[in-house]
């Protein structure tokens, strides 16, 4: 549940975006690492990698706008 909370996915992006040594966001086996490059990732494939943190990000904002103007325009007082 941790993996869906706003700060978690902000701290996952950043994480990678600014640290390209990175190569997982989860766990990761010992299988998968054997035959990997060392070298850092591009920028273009850290970006690759936190695409579904940004759009859990930008969805979740979403969602927020819309239910708080429908809250909005539900309340409104008019005189």
């Amino acid at each position: 549940m941790l993996q869906l909370s706003p700060s978690q996915l902000y701290m996952d992006a950043t994480t990678t975006l600014l640290m390209p040594s990175v190569r997982s966001l989860g766990p990761i086996a010992m299988e998968q690492m054997i035959g990997a490059i060392p070298a850092p990732l591009s920028f273009r494939d850290s970006f690759l990698m936190v695409c579904p943190q940004v759009s859990g990000l930008l969805a979740a904002t979403m969602i927020c706008f819309a239910w708080s103007y429908y809250i909005f325009m539900r309340r409104e007082i008019r005189s």
